[in-house]
């Protein structure tokens, strides 16, 4: 189905009032991927109150709502929203992580947005962060190892091994065109080589390491590929 066909579905569905959560937060995601991120983050707000409201201690959707503020160019409502899932993740006040690792999505996306907006505070934040996070028991989970990768623990080829099952990016691309998770991991995988090459003040491998991401089929629910394409397409 195609993205528009994806939205007018979603919209007849909320019509006829079924399933409401579920429907906004799909329509929320083919907003996004069809670039409405005004509506996008609207519907994204409204789905992660009622997901507060019914399990407090929850994030909600506030890791899409940043995305969609970053996207809009609001960058520094989408850091400072990312910042405090950081702080609510370490000091318990958000119970429950979005990943299986412990809550490093939102460590890795405050590391590429400080350090893309210059935010240096948030920056040794993120790293701290990312830090306790490659340490703890749900490490080996995904994306744990990227965790690990960010704060220097591992190398990519150790990242490509513990995602993608292999050691070069040559294989990995083969492996990511026939398999969507691994297609979704690569993107994490090359997202942060993104981040370091930028932290590093590379300003080609960034930009080589940019197109590489958005380089294959967008993996839809991977947030990473839409601010590459945002950083990709400003650029050009």
């Amino acid at each position: 189905m195609r993205l528009e066909e994806s939205v007018a579905a979603y919209r007849e569905q909320l019509r006829d009032g079924k399933n409401e959560l579920a429907n906004t937060a799909g329509l929320a995601e083919a907003l996004l991927a069809t670039g409405e991120y005004r509506e996008a983050l609207l519907l994204f707000e409204r789905a992660g109150a009622a997901e507060k409201a019914a399990a407090p201690g929850t994030m909600g959707r506030d890791i899409q709502v940043s995305v969609c503020e970053w996207l809009r160019g609001e960058r520094a409502r989408a850091a400072a929203i990312m910042r405090t899932l950081v702080s609510g993740t370490r000091d318990g006040s958000i119970t429950y992580a979005r990943d299986l690792a412990g809550g490093v999505t939102q460590g890795l996306l405050l590391r590429y947005m400080s350090s893309a907006a210059g935010l240096e505070a948030d920056l040794d934040l993120s790293v701290a962060y990312l830090g306790t996070r490659a340490q703890a028991k749900t490490a080996h989970n995904w994306p744990g190892p990227v965790a690990r990768f960010a704060v220097g623990a591992a190398t990519v080829e150790q990242m490509l091994n513990s995602g993608i099952g292999v050691a070069t990016l040559s294989e990995a691309k083969q492996v990511a065109a026939r398999d969507l998770l691994k297609r979704r991991w690569l993107t994490n995988i090359l997202f942060n080589v993104t981040v370091n090459f930028r932290i590093a003040g590379d300003a080609t491998g960034c930009r080589n390491s940019m197109l590489e991401c958005v380089g294959r089929a967008n993996p839809m629910i991977e947030y990473e590929w839409y601010l590459a394409k945002k950083a990709v397409d400003s650029l050009s």
